[in-house]
């Protein structure tokens, strides 16, 4: 391996355990809460499919990020459209 090579994955795994260190708890909960987001979402779906919303990037990065009163903005959006 050519040395500036192991140098930058050295950078880098550094930086990574950095970010893990000081922001582990808040990505932990994210994951949570978008896992959460999924689980909700599939059930609602199955229960209102004329309201059904897509599960993808978008809807999972709102779950993760406001959680159910993000969930319950899809649907009221879903709703008027």
């Amino acid at each position: 391996m050519n040395g500036d090579l192991v140098i930058f994955i050295c950078i880098g795994i550094c930086i990574a355990i950095l970010v893990w260190i000081l922001f582990g708890k808040q990505i932990f909960n994210i994951i949570i809460n978008g896992v959460a987001g999924f689980i909700i979402i599939y059930c609602i779906n199955g229960l209102l499919p004329a309201y059904a919303i897509g599960i993808n990037l978008l809807t999972m990065g709102v779950a993760s990020l406001l959680g159910i009163p993000g969930i319950i903005t899809l649907y009221i959006i879903s709703m008027m459209i």
